[in-house]
């Protein structure tokens, strides 16, 4: 991955754009309020109820926001390790054959 602040291109763009939607609240971004992912708002939710609905606003809020690629649904995977959960995100880019993967880590360190 690219050094924070670099300017990227190709698959390192839809990356470094993924992180962006994950890891923003939904509501603070002032103009626009819809913008990012409800699913570290559910880290306080009992395991079996937060996971599904983690991967749920994680597929609403790629689908939303990145239209440069399509989610391959079935691939979303999780991992639950102590406080943290990790969700790997395996998408295919639209009009090409080139793949990528994206972890995403909710929690505590």
């Amino acid at each position: 991955m690219a050094e924070l602040g670099a300017v990227v291109e190709g698959i390192n763009d839809i990356k470094q754009c993924l992180n962006i939607i994950m890891y923003t609240r939904k509501g603070t971004d002032p103009l626009r309020p819809e913008f990012g992912c409800g699913a570290i708002d559910r880290i306080d939710q009992p395991v079996n109820v937060a996971i599904p609905g983690m991967i749920k606003d994680i597929i609403e809020a790629v689908t939303l926001f990145e239209p440069r690629i399509d989610m391959v649904k079935s691939k979303i995977t999780s991992e639950l390790s102590g406080s943290q959960v990790t969700f790997t995100l395996n998408f295919k880019i639209k009009n090409s054959v080139e793949t990528g993967q994206q972890n995403i880590t909710y929690g505590f360190n």
